[in-house]
């Protein structure tokens, strides 16, 4: 999942962040492992 995001740009990761209302920050934490998906 990692690399999935790292090959968002900056601006995919805040269109994603944005449909699962999430922010970007929140979302890098749960695709680098340090956070569980919670909503």
């Amino acid at each position: 999942m990692k690399a999935y995001w790292d090959s968002l740009t900056k601006e995919q990761q805040g269109e994603l962040a944005g449909k699962v209302g999430s922010t970007p920050g929140y979302l890098r934490l749960v695709f680098n492992g340090y956070k569980k998906a919670s909503f």
